[in-house]
């Protein structure tokens, strides 16, 4: 391939279509073209034109909650939405010295996605699951209030995204879509036949030796009554810092993982009864020994 060739595939985007009648979807240069000439509705470009826009509301809304303490008094009554009815199961205490320096750490991670038969210990799903989503020894108290804090950022400390874990390739663990409770360190289980196979269309993964698959689920409803309409970029940046921490983590243990956007986000909102409007699924990762 020569240089004009290479020119040519990284700068796609400048061969604009003029013809504007041509609507049709046969590729994404096409339907990019559009977009940009206004002929074709983008929610995502939409979005992003619209990111740095702010109601009144919105201001007024942020500057009640930090004065009024609310996001405290919703952190600390956190754990009592989880379940602990006999059905959970309760993790083993997780490692708390990993080999290997943080530099060495980084340098390990890639995306992986296929994967050995050997089996995960819960003791090794125990201390990823502990230190990418979990609750940390640090407290904030804010008048009288005890808050809890996580190994991750979250915007406003309102954590909006909980943590589903369909666990395959782990030792003492059977398929089964499980709900990360992360006070009390336990999994509760919601779905028993949830398919990965009709979840990941068309993937190029291991479907039978990952160990684990995270789904992240969004519920507008915890921080848009603070921040509006910049509610989803607080959201995703949070799931993005989430899904980092699994990556490094998993790797410290010798573990790959990969981020995955392209899923069938109608089927998991069926499969665990999820409303589409206030509650989805967002994002996946997925996890197993190289």
């Amino acid at each position: 391939m020569d240089q004009s060739e290479k020119i040519g595939i990284i700068n796609q985007h400048l061969h604009v279509d003029r013809d504007s009648l041509n609507k049709s979807n046969r590729d994404n240069k096409h339907i990019f073209n559009q977009i940009m000439q206004g002929n074709m509705e983008s929610d995502m470009v939409n979005y992003l034109m619209n990111l740095g826009y702010m109601r009144l509301s919105d201001i007024k809304s942020i500057s009640k909650y930090n004065e009024m303490n609310i996001a405290a008094h919703i952190n600390e009554a956190n754990k009592e939405e989880e379940i602990l009815d006999g059905q959970e199961i309760n993790l083993p205490k997780p490692k708390t010295k990993i080999k290997g320096n943080l530099i060495d750490i980084l340098e390990s991670r890639k995306s992986v996605r296929h994967y050995s038969p050997t089996k995960m210990s819960i003791k090794d799903l125990s201390t990823i699951l502990k230190y990418s989503f979990g609750i940390s020894k640090r407290k904030k108290y804010y008048k009288y209030v005890t808050v809890s804090t996580r190994y991750y950022a979250s915007g406003g400390g309102l954590y909006p995204v909980d943590l589903y874990i369909l666990t395959n390739n782990i030792e003492n663990l059977g398929n089964m879509l499980y709900r990360y409770q992360s006070h009390s360190h336990t999994l509760y289980p919601v779905v028993n036949d949830f398919d990965i196979d009709n979840f990941l269309i068309s993937s190029n993964f291991d479907m039978d030796n990952y160990s684990f698959l995270t789904l992240y689920e969004y519920d507008i409803n915890k921080n848009y009554l603070k921040y509006g309409e910049l509610s989803l970029l607080n959201t995703l940046v949070e799931v993005g810092n989430m899904a980092h921490g699994l990556d490094i983590i998993s790797a410290s243990l010798g573990f790959g993982t990969c981020q995955i956007a392209g899923f069938d986000k109608k089927y998991a909102n069926d499969k665990l009864n999820l409303d589409s409007v206030n509650s989805n699924i967002i994002f996946t990762s997925i996890c197993g020994l190289e």
